[in-house]
């Protein structure tokens, strides 16, 4: 049974990320997700012990493989949300405000 991941969740954007650029270095990672190294490790270890991916260690990079496709993700997808209508009449300046004055 395939492991689901929320499509909001850190973990699916890692995962989503190995499935459309690989191989990449954990440093490019975390440029492009805009995460810190902590969080990165903390969500790799996750994914590790699952074994959805594998670290491989060099002396001067580390580089993240996607070794399983053994999960999905659930939730909303980003064109299922609901457009947001604005108006169309033009917004009143301050100056043309006609309400009642304090003070």
């Amino acid at each position: 049974m395939p492991i689901e991941f929320d499509t909001s969740s850190l973990e699916a954007r890692v995962l989503k990320l190995l499935q459309e650029a690989y191989p990449l270095t954990t440093d490019e990672m975390m440029r492009k997700l805009r995460i810190s190294e902590s969080r990165l490790k903390r969500v790799l270890a996750t994914l590790q012990s699952n074994g959805l991916v594998a670290l491989r260690p060099l002396p001067d990079k580390t580089y993240v493989d996607l070794i399983s496709q053994n999960f999905r993700f659930s939730g909303r997808n980003p064109s299922q949300k609901k457009k947001l209508k604005h108006s169309k009449r033009p917004k009143k300046k301050t100056e043309d405000y006609d309400g009642p004055m304090y003070g």
